[in-house]
């Protein structure tokens, strides 16, 4: 069957500047059905939460899915599913029902596939139940259940027990959950399927990405396993490879910061198989936005198996710097090291201190978008006899960000000058004990006099 499922997600979808998020990248593969036929069914979801474009993209990847099994496996067009290989169809609202029995008709099985009509609960548990009455476990067919679904199970408890006896007596589960009216429940999903789990579940962000799955499986599937496989990662210029973790299959190493090459000699030649890498990467850039950690995921093998990856974005999170003060103009200039005395004209300065500089950072948390915010800073010190003494006072408008939720500011270099010749005695080479006090407050606000 070739490479049967190919999945790509990325842990956490949001992060911080210097954040890191790790990306999974999984395959399955199963033999040949050309010499290994298999009985397989679609499981597939009608109920109301499918309703609309859902299912119009549900109808329509099963029915390329049969016409691909209908070419390969005979090498023609006919109508006909050869090499003893069948296919059933089971879908499910409130209840599932057996629409057709192991067939090897095509007209038959689009019938089934496009009369179905959106409405109801979802029954996963009894979905399972009539998809596995279905096999004759007493033949030697590879046995196989490919579930369609938005994942969310609303009545008829827990398929768990159900899909774990499955399991057991060999057959193979794979699921597609697509993120439908009522959400996504991937963490149920990944309990019915087959392990690894990652080779197994793939979630379908778009009804176009639900359609292509289903064409991935199809043009796979009379391939005989797959040998020689590599799968490159390029990472954009905004992330670093931090670490990888040893593959479930094969080697996988860094070829630069900025590549990584997973290598496989052979999945799934004798029997249903998964492959699973787990790699991490870490933001490096300053700028905030939705981002692609990864600008290249490509694979190839021996056989030619056809295998995309889907496109996926992590948002990354970074706080806003403002530039309270300019820095001062600084000249660059050299001392020969067996100069006894040097001279430079350095231009033009006004007189700023005398003494020590007292330059601070702050970081305002939580500053709503589109306002102004008023910020002043109170600077004092304590002399000998611990009285308090004056010696700063500053007040600065910070400019609005315009994030789309509330976000932290950092305010950096905001200078004070400390004299050293106050009336707290001189303070050369001793300690300055300082206070500062920090008042801030929103410029705009909804408030309206009467």
């Amino acid at each position: 069957m070739g490479i049967t499922s190919s999945s790509y997600t990325l842990q956490p979808d949001c992060i911080c500047c210097n954040g890191e998020v790790e990306a999974t990248i999984s395959l399955s593969a199963a033999p040949d059905i050309l010499t290994n036929p298999a009985d397989i069914v679609l499981v597939l979801d009608r109920s109301g939460s499918m309703g609309g474009s859902p299912l119009v993209s549900m109808k329509a990847g099963a029915d390329k899915f049969i016409d691909i099994l209908d070419q390969s496996t005979d090498g023609q067009q006919d109508g006909h599913i050869g090499s003893g290989s069948r296919i059933a169809i089971v879908s499910f609202a409130d209840t599932a029902t057996q629409n057709t029995l192991f067939s090897t008709s095509v007209a038959d099985l689009k019938t089934a596939v496009n009369s179905l009509v959106a409405g109801g609960e979802t029954n996963h548990a009894d979905a399972f139940t009539k998809a596995v009455e279905l096999f004759d476990f007493s033949n030697q067919s590879q046995k196989i259940i490919v579930m369609f679904t938005d994942g969310q199970s609303t009545v008829g408890g827990s398929a768990v027990a159900i899909t774990d006896a499955a399991k057991a007596q060999g057959v193979i589960i794979y699921c597609i959950v697509l993120a439908g009216q009522d959400g996504t429940n991937v963490p149920a999903a990944s309990q019915w399927v087959s392990t690894p789990v990652a080779s197994f579940l793939s979630v379908a962000p778009s009804d176009a990405d639900l359609e292509d799955m289903f064409e991935d499986l199809a043009s796979n599937i009379t391939k005989p396993g797959a040998t020689d496989i590599q799968i490159h990662a390029m990472l954009s210029n905004d992330f670093i490879l931090t670490e990888i973790l040893p593959p479930s299959k094969g080697t996988a190493f860094a070829v630069n910061s900025h590549t990584v090459l997973w290598q496989i000699d052979k999945l799934g030649a004798t029997a249903p198989e998964g492959a699973v890498l787990h790699f991490r990467m870490r933001h490096v850039a300053s700028t905030s936005g939705l981002k692609q950690p990864l600008t290249q995921l490509t694979y190839t093998d021996a056989e030619n198996n056809v295998v995309s990856f889907p496109t996926r974005s992590v948002r990354t999170d970074c706080p806003e710097e403002v530039v309270a003060e300019p820095y001062p103009t600084t000249v660059s200039f050299t001392v020969d090291g067996c100069d006894d005395f040097a001279q430079q004209d350095l231009g033009n300065f006004s007189w700023e201190s005398y003494g020590h500089i007292l330059e601070c950072s702050l970081t305002l948390h939580n500053i709503c978008p589109h306002r102004q915010t008023a910020l002043a800073l109170i600077l004092t010190e304590t002399d000998d006899s611990g009285q308090s003494h004056p010696r700063g006072f500053k007040t600065f408008t910070i400019p609005a960000h315009h994030a789309s939720s509330c976000r932290d500011i950092h305010v950096k270099s905001i200078r004070f000058v400390l004299p050293d010749d106050t009336e707290t005695s001189c303070r050369v080479c001793k300690n300055h004990r300082l206070h500062m006090q920090v008042i801030t407050h929103a410029v705009e606000s909804n408030f309206h006099c009467c």
